[in-house]
């Protein structure tokens, strides 16, 4: 009689440990299973009956809160399997979100880091220099060392269930320019007065925090009224004035009415405007004749400033005369010049004190300003 041995092998114990599990974010699942003789070698997994997934340990996650199926199927190293399936309770939706506001993050300027996560308890932030808070929408500013440097800002949340999640966010710290730019003059006339809006455009980087703005008027008309909203890089705003100018215009000088608005902008870092060739804009309110503005101040020992707007482009000759009638500066001289606000400088090194006239010629007027040099 004849005797043959057989070796009967362990079979595994299957068994798992399963993460934390919230809708959206990642579930760590791991094959916890063992062998009495011998190793597990392999782990096969079906979520909810779907496509097998190989590994000792996955990540999965789950789109559905509640009850939710894991089987698991384990394999030692001589081929024996067993199977085992937990059901996993699935909670509510983790989410990490947040955005950057204003979008373009100036070296020195607050920051808002605007919170809009979903289903979180507690928050955690680096702001990447080396920053962190744990507020729920903290506010940060970025120093000069960052200049032109590229940021990463991340925000990592949990909540009570042990789920976390973490929202990250690049963006570029950008040097301060302050530049406001005063496009537009809107006029209306309703009962004898205008209504005079402004049109506001921050042309720099560096927030606005309000405008000061001023209206000149061609009768000597001046007022001005501040602006309390701010400007975001890139925005444009306008300014409606709530004083109303009387729209009379005196036909005794011949000349056409006109409107000037300039704007001083204000920051709350003290920055200065770094071009105020674009702070002011003028609308002839009357016609489309050439206007010579100026000069100011007048009268004047060492400059004076005077300005032409030119509604369509016109061939002009603008000099400096003196009582006789002969030319001390020549500006332009049958020169054409394009539309828009054109100012100049007069500079009155190498004048003698005494009247003189500011002169603009057209082919349709002849325009002059007396000018007092002391």
């Amino acid at each position: 009689q004849s005797q043959e041995q057989m070796f009967v092998h362990a079979i595994p114990v299957p068994d798992m440990t399963v993460g934390p599990a919230c809708v959206g974010t990642y579930t760590t699942i791991e094959d916890a299973s063992f062998v009495l003789t011998g190793l597990v070698t392999s782990s096969s997994w079906s979520i909810d009956l779907g496509a097998p997934i190989t590994g000792t340990e996955i990540a999965h996650i789950f789109n559905t809160p509640g009850s939710h199926n894991i089987e698991l199927t384990t394999t030692s190293d001589f081929g024996c399997t067993k199977d085992t399936m937990v059901i996993v309770q699935v909670n509510p939706e983790l989410n990490a979100d947040f955005d950057v506001f204003p979008s373009i993050v100036i070296v020195g300027e607050p920051v808002e880091f605007v919170n809009s996560s979903i289903g979180a308890e507690t928050y955690s932030w680096s702001f990447g220099d080396g920053g962190i808070s744990t507020e729920t929408d903290p506010v940060y500013s970025y120093g000069s060392t960052w200049i032109d440097s590229i940021m990463t800002a991340e925000l990592y949340v949990e909540n009570s269930f042990g789920c976390k999640d973490t929202s990250r966010v690049d963006f570029l710290v950008k040097k301060a320019r302050f530049d406001l730019e005063v496009n537009n003059v809107f006029v209306s006339e309703e009962n004898g007065f205008y209504t005079v809006g402004v049109s506001l455009k921050n042309v720099g980087t560096a927030l606005i925090e309000y405008t000061d703005v001023e209206l000149r008027l061609s009768n000597g008309v001046l007022m001005q009224e501040r602006f309390e909203d701010t400007i975001f890089s890139g925005q444009s705003k306008i300014k409606v004035f709530t004083s109303k100018p009387s729209a009379f215009v005196s036909t005794a000088d011949g000349e056409d009415a006109w409107i000037c608005a300039k704007g001083t902008p204000n920051s709350a870092l003290m920055l200065a405007d770094e071009d105020w060739s674009n702070n002011e804009h003028c609308k002839n309110v009357e016609g489309t004749l050439p206007v010579l503005i100026g000069p100011n101040p007048n009268p004047s020992s060492t400059e004076f400033e005077f300005s032409l707007l030119v509604s369509a482009a016109s061939v002009l000759t603008v000099d400096l005369i003196d009582s006789r009638g002969r030319v001390v500066r020549s500006f332009f001289d049958d020169t054409e010049i394009g539309t828009g606000l054109h100012s100049y400088k007069v500079p009155l090194m190498g004048i003698n004190s005494g009247v003189y006239w500011l002169r603009m010629i057209d082919s349709n007027q002849s325009v002059i300003r007396k000018v007092v040099v002391e």
